[in-house]
């Protein structure tokens, strides 16, 4: 019998030509889509949907430590029989893994990662900063509303206004 501590982790990608798709396109968006100086987008940034597997795939422009923090979702999560019992479809094991190899192989450099199976969510920290319009447009975000309260709740419209002009992902 074989000790699976032993056994090297499958790198196998079971149909991720999706995933691919939606990993080049928020890529794109986090370094290389410049932002109008209207751009006001949230800071958790955008996500995109990636149906044929259930997964979402986000992308945060100023996330742990400062880093573009890209982040692997369960999108619709189906919870166990208990609440106390971990839902049904977590992340598969190796998935985030499997992440954090495709974003070495396309020449980004990974500082961290953390959670992935069995939760249902893992999320890959890069060492490289987002286009300097992104953070800039997170940057107004955090700064709130200038022309009332400084909150990021003001009922004005101004974030509204300014996600209008936020320039997002292509659409897969």
């Amino acid at each position: 019998m074989t000790d699976l501590a032993e056994t090297p982790r499958a790198r196998t990608r079971p149909n991720w030509s999706s995933i691919d798709s939606a990993l080049t396109a928020g890529l794109r968006w986090t370094f290389e889509t410049d932002q109008t100086a209207s751009a006001i987008i949230h800071h958790h940034g955008a996500h995109l949907h990636v149906p044929a597997e259930n997964r979402t795939l986000r992308f945060i422009p100023i996330g742990a430590e400062g880093r573009v923090v890209v982040v692997l979702e369960v999108a619709t999560v189906v919870p166990a029989s208990s609440p106390q019992l971990p839902p049904t479809n977590p992340l598969r094991d190796g998935e985030l893994e499997q992440l954090h190899d495709l974003l070495q192989e396309r020449g980004f450099s990974v500082a961290d990662s953390w959670n992935g199976h069995p939760y249902v969510t893992g999320s890959v920290a890069l060492d490289r900063p987002a286009h300097p319009g992104l953070i800039a447009s997170v940057l107004r975000y955090q700064q709130g509303c200038q022309t009332h309260d400084q909150s990021v709740f003001c009922r004005c419209g101004w974030y509204a206004a300014g996600y209008a002009d936020v320039a997002l992902p292509e659409a897969l």
